[in-house]
């Protein structure tokens, strides 16, 4: 497509010289979109370029779609982030290579080719981490069929929205009191993180034990997550559901659309509903990092920070970090990096639980059988203890009849005297007669 030039009538010969052509419908110089077979042939023609801005950048598509078909168009100015930024140096010039997007939608995107780039910005990770003002003109390029822009110049305006968002955010997080900042390594601090956050698993884990012994050693894990996505069949495919005797109940929360509001909600149904999961799984695969930047929201760590359910997160690739992963430590969740790591992790906790519930089980017999032994020496000591008071009173009435016996002994051996003596009448009146 041709581009317009915006010349006095004495340039003419200049721009004619420089091989322009003249449109008599527009009644204007352009750059013939035949001539247009190499950007130096462009650049040869800056002074008279005038560049049209493009306010929204959602109308660049439709600014080309409308002048695809007509020629000529002006050059164009257009704002946005930059993404898939490549640099590539040949015979000692640079040439540039990115896309641009606006609100992180990655499907509205438009390449740029550019001789020039900021000296502000330097290394490709800057690069993708920043926003531009792109000053130049569409083209059609052949080798890819792809309608691309060619910058004539390239503008730093400052950090790309990600990031701009990401500072915001944080300001949220701590506000609310839901900010954990992350610890990128395996360094000691990380190290010490992460044993903090088993500590608190493996605590609440013994705390469970009791209530699935009550519910039949059933443990309930509740999943947030999309059917049909890798991320989704990578957890089922890792979880092991065969833990006890009984599989584990494995409460399905999904949607259609992984937005941050549904999964809001599918989490605020769990802790209403499924008030007595162990745990709660939010499960999603790993994609760009425009696409995964959601899971940072305010709005979802605000959620897992209110839960009163233990959420386990595993989200994307094991090198992203997002807020709502370690806001899940606050609260006795875990971090488990992917949707396979958050299937390990299940396993991990479910086989502590099912070793604590053994011994838990085990107690609770010793205790039974305990309490029966003791039931049977308590019995046995009231037995002996009345069998003692038994016998006490025996040995009581024994002395008593021996006493008797000895106080008749004594009366008998003093009528036998007296009789000897021939005075028995008169014994027995001394014996008997003051009873008259």
């Amino acid at each position: 497509m041709s581009i317009i030039l915006n010349t006095q009538y004495n340039e003419r010969d200049a721009v004619k010289e420089l091989k322009a052509t003249w449109m008599q419908e527009k009644k204007c110089w352009v750059i013939s979109d035949k001539f247009i077979d190499s950007n130096k042939n462009v650049d040869r023609f800056s002074k008279w370029i005038e560049y049209e801005k493009i306010d929204e950048f959602d109308n660049i598509f439709e600014y080309i779609n409308n002048h695809i078909l007509i020629s000529p168009m002006n050059a164009i100015v257009i704002e946005g982030d930059i993404i898939d930024f490549y640099e590539n140096v040949k015979n000692e010039t640079y040439r540039y290579s990115f896309a641009l997007i606006n609100n992180h939608e990655l499907y509205k995107k438009i390449q740029v080719v550019s001789p020039v780039f900021p000296s502000e910005v330097e290394g490709r990770n800057n690069a993708n981490e920043s926003r531009v003002e792109v000053h130049g003109y569409v083209f059609l390029n052949k080798k890819t069929s792809t309608l691309q822009i060619y910058a004539t110049q390239v503008v730093y305006k400052g950090k790309c929205t990600r990031l701009t968002e990401l500072e915001n955010w944080e300001k949220i997080l701590i506000d609310n009191n839901c900010y954990c900042e992350p610890i990128e390594g395996e360094g000691e601090e990380a190290f010490d993180r992460d044993k903090f956050a088993y500590e608190i698993m493996q605590e609440n884990a013994e705390n469970e034990c009791k209530k699935l012994v009550e519910n039949n050693h059933e443990i309930k894990i509740g999943l947030i997550s999309r059917k049909g996505t890798k991320g989704y069949y990578d957890f089922k495919r890792k979880i092991k559901l065969d833990r006890f005797d009984k599989a584990i109940l494995l409460k399905e929360y999904l949607v259609d659309d992984l937005k941050i509001e549904n999964i809001v909600n599918k989490l605020e149904e769990i802790n209403k509903y499924e008030s007595d999961c162990s745990y709660v799984c939010i499960v999603r695969g790993g994609d760009h990092i425009e696409n995964m930047h959601k899971y940072n929201h305010p709005d979802l760590a605000i959620a897992i920070r209110n839960s009163h359910i233990p959420v386990i997160c595993g989200i994307g690739h094991a090198e992203d970090t997002f807020f709502c992963e370690y806001t899940a430590l606050l609260t006795g969740g875990y971090n488990a990096l992917t949707p396979t790591g958050a299937a390990d992790k299940i396993n991990e906790i479910t086989g502590k639980i099912k070793k604590s519930i053994h011994n838990v089980t085990e107690k609770i017999k010793s205790n039974e059988k305990e309490q029966t032994i003791n039931n049977k020496i308590n019995r046995l000591c009231n037995e002996t203890k009345l069998l003692k008071q038994q016998v006490e009173n025996l040995i009581k009435e024994k002395n008593e009849l021996e006493k008797k016996n000895f106080e008749l002994q004594n009366k008998l051996n003093q009528l036998t005297n007296s009789n000897a003596n021939g005075g028995i009448v008169k014994s027995l009146f001394n014996i008997f007669g003051n009873k008259k």
